[in-house]
C-alpha cells in the first residue's frame, strides 16, 4: 500500500514542475482508485487503520480536487 501510494505521490510531483494541469487530474484520479481499493481490502482483513487511513486520503483528494477545479485549473 505504501509503495503504490509513494510512487504516485512522487510521479504526481512531475506535473507540478512541468505545469501539466491534465497529467495532474490523471493521477489524481490514479491516487483515488488505489487508495479506494486500498480501503476495500482494509474492509476485507477487517484492520481498521487499514481502512479508515485510505478512505480518509480519498476524502482529502476529492477536496483538493474540487477545489483545484473550482479554482478554474485543468481546465
Amino acid at each position: 500500500m505504501l509503495a503504490r501510494s509513494l510512487a504516485l505521490l512522487f510521479i504526481a510531483a512531475i506535473p507540478v514542475f512541468v505545469k501539466a494541469e491534465k497529467l495532474l487530474l490523471v493521477i489524481t484520479a490514479a491516487m483515488l482508485i488505489v487508495q479506494v481499493v486500498d480501503g476495500f481490502a482494509g474492509i476485507y482483513i477487517k484492520n481498521r487503520m487499514r481502512t479508515f487511513g485510505p478512505f480518509t486520503m480519498v476524502v482529502l483528494h476529492i477536496v483538493c480536487l474540487c477545489i483545484y477545479l473550482q479554482a478554474g485549473f485543468g481546465q
